[in-house]
């Protein structure tokens, strides 16, 4: 008779995360039904609890969170029991940042139901069943769940989620900014245009379809953009390019013009009594003085690079120098 002062899982309520402050040896507390003024709601039978304690959680550490867990959970379930649903939400909310269980968001679910508040809710049913998909109260949720989504379809929107691995990406409906992943909101039923971006990831951009009807996550795995290229501007060019190299053939050629020139000075010391030049002496400067100047044109055809400084050019010169001779 006193079961219908109860919604859909709140047997479950008190109960959900009592296992979680109790030893193991210890049967759970039975759960406290919400006051009524006709009657009292019958205990609800306990459900088969998951063992969250394991090895890593007999630390100091973790016992230390566990037990201002249990301290903020109490303070809850008194606020619940008070009627004082916001503040059992804040409560519940507090007690999983400090020791995080599935158990906890639908007990924060549940607070903001009786608060009136159903988008929050469903936003935390949705979440619970996320967590804890063989919840043994998954079906009671699940059909609360339908109820609320029916009633966002009424107003003519829906809700729906955007969780991205990394978390922590900022997310954009339709070229306006709505929040960070993990995100849940509501919007018109239809086609939109998703942005997702993260320092560090490639941009995501798509589009998405929200049902009328039914609630929905959208999951996305970013890709990570490509490491920066640090080096400085121009040092890939100039890695990939050979130094400047003078060639065999200006080697030639100037030396062929310092000896020919070399030649008509010897040949006109020894003509001491000739006047001007000799035909040996001219015929010789002549080529000197041409290899000269052709060697010169291919020294700078050699050494000419537009990124390169005189200073190394002389190097490059003097390279080819200690190379050749």
């Amino acid at each position: 008779m006193a079961e219908h002062a109860v919604l859909p899982g709140a047997r479950t309520f008190l109960l959900a995360v009592t296992f979680a402050f109790c030893a193991r040896a210890e049967t759970p507390r039975r759960p406290t039904p919400v006051p009524s003024s006709s009657a009292t709601a019958a205990p609800a039978p306990q459900p088969a609890p998951p063992s969250p304690f394991g090895a890593s959680n007999t630390g100091s550490t973790d016992e230390g969170a566990r037990s201002r867990a249990r301290t903020l959970y109490d303070q809850g379930a008194q606020a619940y029991n008070d009627s004082r649903y916001s503040q059992a939400a804040e409560y519940f909310l507090d007690a999983h940042r400090a020791y995080p269980m599935p158990q906890l968001l639908f007990n924060v679910a549940k607070s903001y139901d009786k608060l009136g508040a159903q988008s929050s809710a469903l936003s935390y049913y949705r979440e619970y069943l996320r967590q804890l998909a063989n919840a043994p109260d998954a079906s009671d949720v699940g059909i609360r769940v339908r109820e609320i989504e029916t009633m966002l379809a009424q107003r003519g929107v829906q809700q729906l989620s955007v969780i991205t691995e990394p978390a922590r990406a900022l997310v954009a409906i339709d070229g306006t900014p709505v929040g960070v992943t993990p995100f849940t909101g509501e919007t018109w039923p239809g086609d939109h245009r998703l942005t997702v971006t993260l320092d560090g990831h490639k941009e995501l951009t798509t589009i998405i379809t929200v049902n009328a009807a039914r609630a929905q996550d959208f999951l996305y795995t970013l890709e990570r953009s490509p490491a920066p290229n640090t080096e400085p501007l121009g040092a890939t060019k100039a890695k990939s390019r050979a130094p400047p190299h003078v060639s065999t053939v200006t080697w030639l050629v100037l030396g062929t013009g310092t000896l020919a020139l070399g030649t008509t000075l010897v040949a006109e010391m020894a003509q001491k009594n000739a006047t001007g030049l000799t035909r040996t002496g001219a015929f010789f400067g002549g080529v000197g003085l041409t290899a000269s100047l052709l060697g010169g044109l291919l020294l700078h055809l050699d050494l000419y690079e537009p990124d390169t400084t005189p200073t190394q050019k002389r190097r490059a010169l003097a390279a080819s120098l200690s190379g050749r001779f």
